[in-house]
């Protein structure tokens, strides 16, 4: 779900938000998509003029001064919002409405320059704003850890000032970016091992690691010893790693200040970049790839892909993922894997095995073509980062994760008994767990309070038996289970929502195994390659719902009915894409011949149908989906009743002959296809000529005038005598 792909001129590759997730076998693999770091950032009125030396160049600041606060009336001073720290964002990005709530207009700093952002996919316009003080720090220095309004301990605020920020437009998608501007002046600390994980004024859950900003130069102070070479390369048409904007030339002539309405925004026209060595069967390739601090994903070029043996036009990618950024979604990019991943270190090694890698050319940020790729941070998601910009280094940590193994041997235990995992303990917040039922036989775990930890692969044993794990609701209680990153249920995994329990997670990955909504909500992503359940009466996804081809999604068909029992419905909040299996359950439908009922809705839109339907056909009666923009819905129709008009006849019958032997969107009536296998062929024939002249003919109606009427009726006589 970083969201920020890089502009043509001034905003570099990267930034890439996943939308799918690792096809792996433990809580320990290399997940395709890796954290976000997040800060607190604020603004204030401070910048130089033109009568200052180098009054374009943004001025470190490590003083913040709440005074000069910069906010819109009404709006509590100081005010904060919550950004993304992207180092492969070659400028500070704010959204329409962060700029609205610091007042930038209404203040006086609002720019007339516009410059396209943008990259891998697409570019938008943005506004460039005239310089003023940007301050930021972690989220583990906020002073209101849920709900309401986030201030921050003002004392661990730094910063810049003379700083010219862009705004995205009011549709814009991407998110408030703290960019390299501010990276590329002060020595950046990522821990991993102190994640930060509450609610935001929107309700949302925000999770991110702790950041601290500190002077250039103290990376080695930072208590990690392993460490590689890496440089803050620019643009040779810049040549400067100076954060600076280009002043209006134009306004000189109208005798406007230089610091007024700048060209463009503050900027590094530049990327952090290191060498990194990957294998894959015989092939060992080096790539000179960029590190980027908003990308959850790592990515090769398509001719280095097919360096490592894989060819992104003729090979099968091993999983596809969507990636959001500027200007749009790139839906179904390929991705393979790499046997190993390594950086040649110094203070002990780094190497990663089976390592995903999303094949997309990604324009390079200090020149022209396309880099080798980016190393995103999934590649670091169980260490600690330290970025030193003056040292050249990128300090890696130790796994600061704890793996915890189900050892449960009983049929039925719960989640927090301590002798349920290989080492007793309750699950924690960096607890990776690999919950695997034992040897042989089926077992469920059941989690009946909250829960924090960090990621959950849910399973079953190769040897036989299936790992069931449920959050239920006791009386006056709904658990919610939190991840700090992705939950993945794997072949024989199984995990059931009831009693309106919440699952609070990144994403939830159904990668084989099954996932029974009865009651409750997913706060998350959900990516359906094995089975969803939808057996009560709604659920709901505070996110997206993807469903690939290899996906079912089941509807238990007992809840629709008469007014009284409301139908089963899959509600997600943004939006949903679908291929797959729909199948409804064997209950004998209660809608009656003409009555429909939604069981999708997908308030963002729909794309994609499911590829066919089972179980929508019995002995009186046939079930069509209908498709809207943002809901899918079931409507019973008298079986082989293609046309709707309550009547088996010619006009059935011409529609599968117009449409034999077409492949049509499966389970849609009206194109010939009651059997729901999505091809038009002798099974749909079948039920029309089984069901021949069920239902009531429909009332021929008579045109006026009565001429028409005449002509209309002996014709009809006619065929009547023949």
């Amino acid at each position: 779900m970083c969201s920020l792909s890089r502009g043509v001129a001034l905003v570099a590759g990267g930034g890439l938000t996943f939308g799918s997730s690792a096809l792996a076998g433990s809580a320990e693999d290399v997940p395709i998509g890796g954290y976000q770091p997040q800060v607190l950032f604020t603004l204030t009125d401070e910048f130089l003029t033109e009568n200052a030396d180098l009054f374009f160049v943004a001025e470190n600041d490590t003083t913040y001064n709440a005074s000069r606060a910069l906010t819109a009336p009404g709006v509590a001073s100081p005010y904060f919002a919550v950004g993304l720290l992207d180092t492969g964002a070659q400028v500070n990005l704010f959204r329409d409405e962060t700029a609205n709530a610091f007042g930038i207009d209404v203040n006086g700093f609002g720019g007339t320059e516009v410059i396209p952002i943008g990259g891998v996919a697409g570019t938008e316009l943005a506004t460039v704003e005239d310089p003023l003080g940007l301050f930021a720090t972690g989220l583990q220095n906020r002073t209101s850890p849920s709900g309401g309004a986030i201030t921050a301990t003002q004392s661990t605020l730094v910063g810049q000032t003379s700083v010219s920020p862009a705004t995205s437009g009011p549709a814009s998608a991407l998110p408030d970016v703290v960019g390299l501007p501010l990276a590329s002046q002060y020595t950046t600390v990522i821990r991993n091992s102190q994640p930060q994980i509450f609610t935001g004024p929107d309700g949302s859950t925000v999770r991110s690691p702790s950041v601290e900003f500190d002077a250039l130069g103290t990376g080695a102070s930072q208590g990690i010893a392993r460490r590689v070479g890496m440089t803050l390369d620019v643009s040779p048409l810049i040549g400067t790693d100076l954060p600076s904007y280009i002043f209006n030339i134009g306004g000189v002539i109208n005798g406007d200040p230089l610091h007024d309405n700048p060209s463009s925004p503050t900027a590094v026209a530049g990327a952090f970049f290191l060498d990194v060595d990957y294998t894959r069967g015989a092939n060992v390739e080096t790539a000179n790839v960029f590190f980027d601090s908003g990308a959850q994903v790592s990515v090769v070029s398509e001719t280095f892909a097919a360096s490592l043996g894989f060819d992104v036009v003729l090979d099968e990618p091993e999983f596809t993922v969507p990636i959001l950024g500027a200007g749009g979604t790139l839906t179904e990019v390929p991705g393979f894997r790499a046997d190993t991943l390594e950086l040649t270190t110094v203070g002990g090694p780094f190497v990663l095995s089976d390592v995903p890698l999303v094949v997309l050319d990604v324009p390079n940020p200090t020149g022209t073509g396309a880099v080798d790729g980016i190393l995103g941070t999934n590649a670091f998601s169980d260490r600690d980062i330290v970025i030193d910009p003056a040292g050249d280094k990128l300090w890696i940590s130790d796994d600061v994760l704890e793996t915890h193994d189900w050892a449960g041997l009983a049929g039925s235990t719960n989640w927090h008994n301590p002798p349920s995992w290989d080492a007793p303990g309750t699950p924690g917040i960096l607890w990776r767990t690999n919950v695997v039922n034992a040897p042989g036989q089926n077992q469920f775990a059941s989690i009946s309070s909250d829960s924090t930890v960090h990621n959950i692969y849910l399973a079953g044993n190769e040897a036989g038996g299936t790992m069931t794990l449920r959050l239920a609701t006791v009386p006056t209680i709904a658990p919610t289970l939190t991840t700090f990153a992705e939950t993945r249920v794997g072949v024989g995994g199984r995990l059931e929502i009831t009693g309106r329990s919440i699952l609070d997670t990144t994403q939830l990955e159904i990668n084989g195994g099954a996932f029974e909504a009865e009651f409750g909500t997913v706060r998350g992503a959900v990516e359906n390659r094995g089975l969803v359940e939808l057996v009560g009466p709604d659920f709901d996804i505070v996110g997206t719902y993807l469903q690939d081809e290899s996906g079912r999604l089941f509807v238990d068909a007992a809840n629709f009915g008469p007014a009284t029992r409301p139908p089963s419905q899959l509600i997600v909040t943004q939006s949903a894409s679908l291929a797959g299996v729909l199948e409804f359950s064997d209950w004998v439908f209660l809608l009656s011949p003409g009555d429909s009922a939604p069981f999708l809705t997908a308030e963002a839109g729909i794309s994609g149908t499911f590829d066919s339907v089972l179980g929508a056909v019995n002995d009186d009666r046939m079930y069509s989906l209908v498709y809207g923009p943002d809901t899918v819905s079931i409507e019973a129709l008298v079986t082989g009743d293609l046309d709707g008009d309550g009547f088996v006849s010619q006009s059935d019958l011409n529609l599968i002959l117009l449409n034999w032997g077409d492949t049509v969107t499966a389970g849609v009536a009206g194109l010939g296809d009651p059997s729901g296998d999505g091809f038009i062929s002798q099974a749909d024939l079948n039920l029309v000529l089984l069901n021949w002249g069920d239902g009531t003919p429909p009332v021929l109606s008579i045109p006026e005038p009565a001429t028409s009427a005449v002509v209309i009726l002996g014709v009809v006589g006619l065929r009547r005598r023949r």
